[in-house]
């Protein structure tokens, strides 16, 4: 008993001593909030609630400055204005390493090993196979829209005007293309499959309930409190036949190169491959890992398609003109990589809206390994998370003229208004970050698989257009939240004319 008397105030001592060090090492950075534990946590949870006002705040306090706020996940130090983009962007990975950035974000040693980290040969994936695969598997991939569209949206194929759950729709949709290009047919027609990939992300999210536990009670606490380890099994079980087969042909191929062998072109393939190159023994198990982690896609790809719905409601005047571009393009019939690329309405209006509805307030988030100085002088101490505040770069009145206003041609130059200076002398496509646009990062580590997914979102959001009239009802304004039951009605487009735009209610 009296040794328990002792021990709980050395532990807090040990702690609020740990604490207060921290805090000196990031003395010279200004502070938003409390500073001092434990009324640091006061600004935890503000910052938990109401992170875009928080974040906001930084930005008029401090702008094109350095500063740090205490959040559930530590200490987190933000920083202001363009200029910090490229320094951070060029750092070296023994300094500042995205990858331990976001493994910590979301606890992926835990939930996915860590394997997925340490050997991150998923990226290779992305970064050579799929996005050198675009154009091959474009017309199996708009089969596969049309089809996914037609179960998901049957409601809609009237001439009556419906609603309902518009962002499950689109979630089913999405899962659905993106089970076919993680492991073609038949089994991307598994909706068990599909359902176990549109949940990936928000399984894995659920992982940041360990930042509670010590690091080394995590692993046993993820397999009781997740369900993330259940779900990899079930991956594993349904693609084992899979890879089986697969390794057999290969296998067959290799003693017999006139033999015709059957070619499977998806993500689960050039997995199989870039784990061989990486001398990785291929298991269910592992590629199961890799997929699941992929398939974290699904849910952004909804979530951008759901903003871009909900934007066409409250602008109708967008529709028309985009229509009119895809069916330009796509007048021999002909659904191609080729043909997508030159849809730069469609291209502006989905970067517009990512723009406007970021997943993210902050983006190239690092963890500093060493001591970092940005060129300001900061000096970025080691163990610390570091991140650009792209909400305030996104909304820059002197990057983007009139920022709080969608405008979804702001980037087809020469055509359209809103046109900023940075981008009057190029046309920007969707997947090609700049310093003042983040939303799928910067530099040598931007989002290796934002190639793909724009293609995948221009074929997703062309196909709607093509298919449905679009409204809202009478009233309703523009949420950062789209109302994902009630805002939107879509009914069968059976006619070129326009539609009526607003549903009287």
């Amino acid at each position: 008993m009296h040794g328990t008397h002792f021990l709980i105030p050395a532990v807090v001592s040990v702690l609020l001593c740990k604490a207060v060090f921290k805090i000196w090492k990031l003395r010279r950075i200004p502070t938003v909030g409390y500073t001092i534990p434990p009324l640091y946590y006061v600004t935890a949870f503000r910052y938990r609630k109401n992170a875009r006002i928080m974040v906001e705040e930084g930005q008029r306090r401090y702008p094109n400055q350095v500063w740090k706020i205490y959040t559930f996940d530590g200490w987190l130090i933000i920083a202001n204005g363009i200029k910090f983009v490229e320094d951070i962007s060029r750092a070296p990975e023994d300094q500042l390493s995205p990858g331990a950035s976001f493994a910590e974000y979301l606890q992926l040693d835990y939930t996915l090993g860590p394997e997925v980290t340490s050997n991150p040969y998923h990226i290779t994936t992305v970064r050579t196979s799929m996005t050198r695969n675009i154009g091959t598997q474009f017309e199996g991939t708009h089969r596969v829209v049309v089809s996914a569209f037609d179960e998901a949206f049957a409601p809609c194929l009237t001439e009556t005007w419906n609603s309902g759950p518009i962002g499950t729709w689109l979630a089913d949709v999405a899962s659905h293309v993106f089970t076919y290009q993680a492991i073609g047919f038949p089994l991307c027609e598994s909706r068990e499959l599909r359902e176990l990939f549109s949940n990936s992300g928000a399984e894995l999210q659920k992982a940041r309930v360990l930042l509670w536990f010590p690091a080394w009670l995590r692993l046993l606490a993820s397999h009781y409190l997740l369900g993330v380890h259940e779900a990899l099994y079930e991956v594993a079980k349904h693609i084992q036949p899979l890879i089986e087969e697969r390794e057999s042909r290969k296998n067959e191929k290799a003693a017999d190169n006139d033999k015709k062998l059957a070619i499977y072109e998806d993500i689960l393939t050039w997995t199989m491959e870039s784990a061989s190159k990486a001398d990785v023994e291929i298991t269910p198990l592992r590629m199961a890992k890799q997929i699941y982690f992929l398939s974290i896609t699904s849910r952004l790809l909804s979530e951008t398609l759901l903003n871009a719905v909900s934007e066409l409601s409250i602008h109708p005047e967008f529709i028309q003109p985009i229509r009119e571009e895809i069916e330009e393009c796509l007048k021999d019939g002909s659904w191609t990589k080729e043909a997508f690329a030159k849809m730069a309405r469609l291209d502006s209006f989905l970067r517009e809206v990512l723009r406007c509805h970021d997943f993210e307030l902050l983006h190239l988030g690092r963890k500093v390994l060493q001591d970092f100085v940005l060129t300001d002088g900061t000096v970025v101490p080691a163990n610390s998370t570091l991140f650009v505040n792209s909400h305030s770069i996104h909304l820059d009145s002197d990057l983007y003229p009139s920022p709080q206003e969608f405008q979804g041609f702001r980037y087809v130059c020469g055509e359209y208004r809103g046109c900023t200076t940075a981008t009057s002398s190029i046309q920007l496509a969707l997947a090609r970050p700049t310093v003042e646009y983040n939303a799928l990062g910067y530099g040598k580590h931007a989002c290796p698989g934002r190639f793909v997914a724009a293609y995948l979102l221009k074929t997703m959001l062309a196909h709607l257009i093509l298919t449905f009239d679009i409204c809202r009802a009478h009233g309703l304004g523009a949420e950062s939240r789209p109302d994902r039951s009630r805002e939107v009605f879509l009914r069968k487009r059976y006619s070129t004319g326009e539609p009526t735009h607003h549903l009287e209610t």
